[in-house]
């Protein structure tokens, strides 16, 4: 019998994945849609129909799914119209519901044998393994066959799939083993023709990079000859190094060659560190500084710091030279200082403070000639603007609390003079705004709320009128959204309830903006999240526990998508830990006690982590003593004293060794919730006191420290003059 071919649909594949594999899943998608089927094995009959030129096109989901057993439209239409389904498998995968949720569905669909999986990382079959379960790279769908009743049974099922692991498949056989699946064709017929093609293409890769190599060995060696002929021929070497870092990287790219990509990076440095810096024109090493610059970016987004730092000191060595030859040059003290500013915030995130903050200095010090000689240059004032605003990011950062308000009020000086000099200039006005609410956020460290507000509350207006003027500035619209999830936190720390909802609940729309216009990116989800995660907190301050919850679960759900680099790098670890501890909180405050202790002891090891860190932030703080404190209200409520003082104590002993001083309004609330655990009254009302001088009120503390029977009056006249001086939202 002759069975009629499968029905073509608009999609060749389904891509599902965990958000934390998405680099593995971008590789995947770019490399099936760009394969070219050998030419022999066109129009053939394959398995899944007459074989054509191209793989087709994939689809890679870019939907979150409404709940854990419901896919959304999108994810439903695009699987129904997709030859096969393509699982990546990785232990972040497998704990994924959503992933789960989208391979079940595609076995319901009846194609369960049109599916395709990659191992990304982990071991298959790890979950039948004790001890070894966190390993486990196949989500349950795959791991068991369907029953009559099209759920999961308990059968074991038994996925074929291409491993992308050390040792194993390799990226191109895995790839041509899923191309072989997609196709209905012979892996054998694959490989042999993709070797005999792939031959040619990295012969000719290779020949183009040994040509340019040659090429650059010659010049080299001839510019040592006559100096007029050696700055030509330079010239010539570095555009060659600058095709070698464009179109040929591309080219090597195309054909999967990372290791040639890495090998040309690595001969450009070498060739531009074999040069002396004193024998050749400014031009040249202007030109040579930036390509190294270029290095160092393009190092930097692969994620190698140290490399890129390598490439910054060697752009930073030419700059130095060109303000040597020419120490009055503004252009060139610029560009020097800028250098200095980028190998500074690369040190910073790297974790390394010192020499972040000596770059800095040394970065003013340049500057110091170019502001004698040119101080109301808009390019000099906006470099000095970041680099004293880093410098008392780093006063800030070791509680310096006073040499960081000395260095943040000097930038504010600096973007007035910046506004006044170019009154229309929009991005001076955003940095005026930003220096005002950096100067507001200390305020708050200062515990002086007021002061706090007042600022947030002039950022906000600038902010605003910006956005107003133009409509169609997506950017300043987001960053907006920062701005008013900044205010809508501290109206309501400062007990402002309403106001504090509103604002909070238009940075999050502000936010879905960000999402919707910038599909896939994982700072947009970041930065939704980062909003839902303010809507739980002060929906928590204001006795709305089920919302807090709601919001909170939502925060955690994006948690789960993205990738955990790119999370980091945004929003920070301690601030996901925080996450969990409110969810701790929410459930118990709704009486979901077991749930609410389960959540907590499984934040336990995050806190033993934290606190072996030299260093201590102001979120790591709100964790680790926030645990302590709940902790000890659990135990108060199962009435274990002993339990009680244990925890209440510890997180006095962390607070003493991490923030004795500090006027955090955050901070010390938590000390004196320790406090009337301790059952130590007086000192806790002394410190209430302090609080409610400051502003401090939300509604859910003030609710406690009454229940506990501190003296706490409402401070009516200062929200209505407050909220008065608000401006509106729109």
């Amino acid at each position: 019998m002759n069975a009629s071919p499968p029905e073509r649909r608009r999609y060749a594949a389904f891509l599902s994945y965990s958000h934390r594999d998405d680099a593995t899943a971008k590789w995947l998608h770019r490399a099936l849609e760009r394969y070219w089927v050998p030419t022999r094995l066109v129009g053939q009959q394959g398995a899944q129909g007459i074989v054509r030129r191209r793989v087709g096109r994939i689809f890679r989901d870019r939907e979150e799914l409404p709940s854990g057993s419901d896919l959304g439209a999108i994810v439903r239409a695009a699987q129904a119209d997709s030859d096969c389904l393509i699982a990546l498998c990785s232990p972040e995968a497998a704990r994924s519901r959503w992933v789960n949720a989208e391979i079940l569905a595609w076995k319901q669909l009846g194609r369960g044998d049109r599916l395709l999986c990659l191992i990304v990382d982990g071991e298959p079959g790890a979950s039948a393994i004790p001890g070894r379960e966190h390993e486990e790279c196949f989500a349950p769908a795959l791991r068991y066959q369907l029953g009559a009743d099209g759920e999961l049974s308990d059968v074991p099922a038994e996925p074929i799939a291409a491993d992308l692991r050390p040792g194993k498949d390799g990226k191109l056989d895995a790839k041509l083993k899923l191309i072989s699946g997609l196709l209905g064709v012979g892996l054998d017929d694959l490989k042999r023709r993709e070797q005999q093609r792939r031959v040619l293409q990295v012969s000719a890769a290779a020949a183009a990079a040994a040509v340019i190599a040659i090429g650059m060995g010659v010049l080299a060696v001839r510019a040592t000859i006559a100096s007029q002929a050696a700055e030509r021929r330079q010239k010539q070497a570095e555009a060659l190094v600058d095709f070698m870092l464009g179109d040929l990287s591309n080219k090597l790219d195309g054909v999967s060659r990372l290791d040639i990509m890495e090998a040309v990076n690595d001969q450009a440095m070498q060739y531009f560190r074999s040069l002396p810096p004193d024998d050749i024109t400014d031009e040249a090493l202007a030109q040579r500084s930036r390509t190294l610059t270029k290095i160092g970016r393009v190092r930097w987004n692969q994620g190698s710091a140290r490399s890129a730092v390598e490439a910054f000191e060697a752009s930073l060595t030419l700059t130095a030279e060109l303000v040597k030859r020419h120490p009055d040059d503004v252009a060139r003290l610029i560009e020097h200082a800028e250098a200095l500013a980028w190998l500074g915030s690369l040190h910073w995130g790297n974790d390394e403070q010192d020499p972040a903050y000596a770059r800095w200095l040394e970065g003013m010090r340049v500057l110091e000639p170019a502001v004698a000689k040119a101080p109301n240059n808009p390019e000099v004032m906006i470099r000095r603007y970041w680099m004293i605003a880093s410098i008392g990011r780093f006063h800030e950062e070791r509680r310096d609390l006073v040499a960081a308000e000395s260095a943040y009020q000097s930038a504010l000086a600096l973007c007035r003079q910046m506004v006044a000099a170019e009154p229309d200039n929009r991005e001076y006005q955003w940095q005026l705004g930003d220096a005002i609410n950096i100067l507001g956020q200390l305020a708050f460290a200062r515990g002086d709320l007021l002061e706090a507000l007042k600022a947030s509350i002039e950022d906000d207006r600038i902010k605003r009128a910006l956005t107003q003027a133009d409509p169609a500035d997506f950017a300043a619209r987001r960053n907006r959204g920062l701005t008013l999830q900044i205010l809508g936190r501290t109206l309501m720390q400062a007990g402002i309830a309403e106001p504090a909802l509103e604002r909070l609940t238009r940075a999050v729309r502000l936010y879905e903006e960000f999402v919707n216009n910038d599909q896939g990116s994982p700072t947009a989800v970041v930065r939704r999240a980062e909003g839902h995660m303010m809507l739980s907190l002060v929906s928590a301050m204001n006795g709305d526990h089920a919302q807090a919850l709601h919001w909170i679960d939502q925060t955690l759900a994006a948690h789960e998508t993205l990738p955990v680099a790119e999370r980091d790098r945004v929003y920070g670890t301690d601030g996901w830990d925080e996450a969990r501890l409110m969810r701790a909180s929410a459930l118990d405050a709704l009486g979901r006690h077991a749930q609410a202790r389960e959540q907590l002891d499984a934040l336990l090891p995050a806190a033993a982590a934290i606190k072996l860190r030299p260093r201590l932030g102001i979120e790591a703080m709100r964790v680790i003593v926030g645990i302590s404190v709940l902790r000890a209200a659990f135990a108060r409520d199962d009435r274990q004293p002993d339990e009680v003082r244990a925890h209440a104590t510890e997180a006095m002993a962390l607070l003493d060794a991490h923030a004795l001083d500090s006027a955090v309004p955050t901070l010390r609330a938590l000390r004196v919730r320790a406090l009337l655990l301790l059952d130590r009254r007086e000192d806790a009302q002394a410190l209430a006191d302090r609080l409610r001088a400051g502003g401090f009120g939300p509604p859910d503390f003030v609710i406690a420290v009454r229940k506990a029977g501190l003296d706490y009056p409402d401070q009516t006249s200062l929200m209505n003059q407050i909220t008065v001086a608000l401006p509106p939202l729109d």
